[in-house]
């Protein structure tokens, strides 16, 4: 697939349908894979290079943002639950090469409330201590 749409893929959940064209030969007749079992490699696919690099940069980011939060917090709870966010959102991106996590519904929700919940702490933080520049992305 990639090979064929390298650029920008073959479209948002796409996989699954262009999937029989695309298997190797050796995969039994009528195997359907929904998925492909890396989400990198699904972003690649779905979205090409330019989807695939997009969400690389926007996952740093993050943990750029999370990693300069937790910096400048003060020790004490705010600054573990900084720390605590930071290495389960790294435990997410580390999973999603053997999984596709971000597929499922549930997985992808706690996802995004993780970020968002690192985010509000930021916030919170920011607001207590009257920091500039920490507050998001």
């Amino acid at each position: 697939m990639l090979q064929d749409h390298p650029f920008f893929g073959v479209g948002f959940g796409n996989f699954t349908r262009l999937f029989e064209k695309y298997k190797h030969p050796s995969t039994p007749s009528g195997y359907i894979a929904t998925t492909t079992e890396n989400m990198y490699l699904m972003f690649a696919c779905e979205t090409g290079i330019i989807g695939l690099v997009t969400a690389l940069i926007l996952f740093f980011a993050l943990i750029r943002v999370i990693y300069k939060g937790y910096r400048a917090a003060s020790p004490g709870p705010d600054k573990d639950f900084l720390l605590v966010s930071l290495g389960a959102f790294c435990g997410f991106l580390f999973n999603m090469a053997t999984w596709d996590a971000l597929n499922q519904p549930t997985v992808r929700m706690t996802f995004w409330m993780l970020v968002g919940l690192a985010f509000a702490q930021m916030r919170i933080l920011a607001s207590r201590n009257g920091l500039k520049g920490e507050q998001g992305a």
